[in-house]
């Protein structure tokens, strides 16, 4: 004899529907709670408007006291931190266009690169030009110093990456496989592998001590703009908004907020816990690595957010735009933001 089936009230059916919806909405809810008090726990302490130009990258020196930052009014700015006041400007390009600037580890010097074809080495406090660079048939877009300080490592819209010997100015190594220009280039943290990134929509690893390099991402929507490696080495983010972990780099694309657009700048903190992202919409959106969620939104540019940089310590995390039509000169800002305890550690839940 069959046994007949239980049925299920549709008195049950209703409040056990109610009780979930119950749940989802206090669930969420109390996500967008949290993602409000991460957000509100940023504080733009700062806005920074001397550029003229398209601020196109910013650089803290390991001390946390000084920021450089590079712009297509052709110019190099030093800025104090702890002031928010402009200390030197240094004509740092003479076509007009800096491109890119990178302190060392020793946070003496810096190096930039600009539409003229050169990168230059410049020194503290008063941006004191040194070794110059010379070699590169396109404007000079990435530029970085390796983590001993002893070589420079520059990217061109030529399409090269160029390795250079910091203290002669002697090229060392050009390295070539992007079939279009590069716009970023990136050191590993013990110095054996770069990082770079290009309008040919691919981001490469090259392994210094051979000079090869592999294609480990095709992005199928356009130039990579940013790459950048974790402060452990073991993983790389791009400006698309996708992480991936070292040896095999099986990418995974982060929560996008309803009004983000291409992604142009990534940075990650120094704890490695929190990825930073900028963007055309004008916002900097902080992400957990770990879970991929959304921390905070930052909102105050008016125009594509172009680069990003955190202090050594945590506690800074300055951010920079620009319109690129040169229409809108008061685009073309600094913002330095506050983080607290509570963001850097926090979460969405």
């Amino acid at each position: 004899m069959m046994t007949p089936l239980k049925t299920t009230s549709p008195r049950l059916v209703l409040k056990t529907l109610l009780t979930m919806l119950v749940m989802l909405v206090t669930t969420h809810a109390s996500r967008v709670k949290a993602l409000a008090l991460a957000a509100d726990s940023w504080d733009a302490r700062a806005s920074l408007g001397a550029h003229t130009g398209v601020v196109r990258s910013i650089s803290i020196a390991p001390d946390g006291k000084v920021m450089a930052s590079a712009s297509f009014d052709g110019t190099v700015r030093l800025w104090s931190l702890e002031s928010a006041r402009e200390t030197a400007t240094i004509r740092a390009d003479t076509l007009g266009r800096t491109f890119a600037v990178a302190f060392a580890p020793d946070g003496r010097t810096f190096v930039t690169g600009g539409a003229d074809r050169k990168a230059k080495i410049w020194s503290l406090p008063k941006g004191e030009q040194g070794v110059l660079l010379e070699g590169h048939r396109g404007a000079i877009r990435g530029v970085a110093f390796s983590p001993d300080a002893n070589t420079v490592a520059t990217g061109s819209e030529d399409a090269t990456i160029k390795l250079w010997d910091a203290a002669t100015g002697q090229e060392r190594l050009t390295l070539k496989g992007h079939e279009s220009g590069v716009w970023t280039v990136a050191f590993s943290p013990d110095g054996k592998a770069l990082l770079s990134c290009s309008d040919d929509q691919t981001v490469r690893l090259w392994d210094l001590t051979t000079g090869r390099g592999r294609v480990i991402l095709w992005e199928e929507t356009g130039p990579v703009i940013s790459a950048v490696f974790s402060p452990d080495g073991k993983s790389v983010a791009t400006s698309s908004m996708k992480v991936a972990e070292a040896p095999r780099y099986q990418w995974r694309e982060l929560m996008l907020h309803e009004q983000s657009g291409t992604g142009l700048a990534v940075a990650f903190s120094p704890d490695g816990k929190t990825l930073a992202g900028g963007g055309v919409d004008g916002s900097v959106t902080m992400w957990d690595v770990r879970t991929g969620r959304i921390n905070a939104i930052l909102k105050g540019h008016s125009s594509w957010v172009w680069c990003l940089a955190f202090s050594k310590d945590g506690s800074t995390l300055a951010s920079a735009s620009g319109d690129l039509s040169g229409g809108k000169p008061e685009s073309c800002e600094i913002k330095l933001w506050q983080l607290t305890k509570a963001t850097r550690t926090g979460g969405c839940g």
